[in-house]
C-alpha cells in the first residue's frame, strides 16, 4: 500500500483525501466531494479502454509466455497499453491497395530480411512542389530505416500550364552531426564549391538549383582549362 500511495502521490499527482479512477493508465478524476463512482461508469471506462486497443494487447500478451498467477499478465497488459496509449494517434491507420503497378510504381525492397521491416508506401503526384520536398525524406528513410518502400507515381492526366516554375530542395542529413564541442550541430547545408584558382569569379552554385556546367559556358571553360594546365604541371 506504502508504493501505491507513493505512485498515486508523485506519477499522478494527487493529494490526500483526493479519489480518482485508474484503469490502464487511463486516469480519470480527481472527483468532487459530491460526486459517486456507480456501476456503469465503471462500465463505461471499461469500453472505452476496450476501444483504445486494451482488448488486442491482451490477446496478443496471452500468446506469450508470461504468467497468470498473482495478476502477472493483467500487470503486464497494463504498464503496455500505458506505453502505446501514449504514444497513439487519433486517426485510423489506412493501407493502400495498388492495383497495376507496372508502370507507374518504384519498389525497393529492404536490404536485411533478416532483421524487422516496415512498410512505406508513398503515393505522390511527381510534378509538384510536394514531390521536391519528399524525395529527400524518402532516401533518408530508405539510409536510415530498414523498410520496403514503395512509391506510387500519381501525375495529373492534363496539365493546363507548365506544373513547376520554380525548384526546391529539402536539406536533411541521414545522421545526426557534432560540432568540435562534441554538441548536436544546427542543420545548415553545405554547398560544394568547384576550384577555379585565380579566375576571381565566383561560381558557387545557388541552392535553389542543381548547376550543371556545359564545355560553352565561359565560366566552366575556365575552370576546365586551369584544371587541365594544373594536370600538366604536376
Amino acid at each position: 500500500m506504502i508504493y501505491f500511495a507513493s505512485f498515486v502521490r508523485e506519477v499522478l499527482g494527487a493529494s490526500s483525501g483526493q479519489r480518482a479512477f485508474v484503469a490502464n493508465g487511463l486516469v480519470v478524476g480527481p472527483f468532487d466531494d459530491e460526486e459517486e463512482v456507480i456501476d456503469s461508469d465503471v462500465e463505461l471506462v471499461e469500453r472505452i479502454v476496450e476501444t483504445q486497443g486494451a482488448g488486442v494487447i491482451a490477446s496478443h500478451i496471452d500468446k506469450w509466455d508470461v504468467k497468470k498467477e498473482d495478476g502477472y499478465s493483467s500487470d503486464v497488459v497494463m504498464r503496455s497499453f500505458a506505453l502505446v496509449s501514449k504514444f497513439a494517434v487519433s486517426r485510423k491507420r489506412t493501407w493502400i491497395v495498388v492495383g497495376e503497378d507496372e508502370h507507374s510504381t518504384v519498389t525497393l525492397v529492404a536490404e536485411d530480411s533478416n532483421r524487422p521491416v516496415l512498410d512505406v508506401v508513398a503515393v505522390v503526384d511527381p510534378l509538384t512542389r510536394s514531390a521536391q520536398k519528399l524525395a529527400p525524406i524518402l532516401d533518408v528513410l530508405r539510409k536510415t530505416v530498414n523498410c520496403d518502400l514503395k512509391i506510387v507515381l500519381n501525375p495529373k492526366p492534363k496539365l493546363s500550364e507548365m506544373p513547376l516554375k520554380r525548384y526546391y530542395r529539402y536539406v536533411v542529413a541521414p545522421e545526426l552531426q557534432f560540432d568540435k564541442a562534441g554538441k548536436v550541430a544546427a542543420n545548415q547545408a553545405r554547398k560544394r564549391r568547384p576550384i577555379c584558382g585565380d579566375t576571381a569569379v565566383d561560381t558557387e552554385p545557388s541552392l535553389a538549383i542543381l548547376v550543371s556546367v556545359t564545355p560553352v559556358d565561359a565560366v566552366g571553360l575556365a575552370c576546365y582549362k586551369w584544371s587541365i594546365l594544373m594536370y600538366h604541371d604536376v
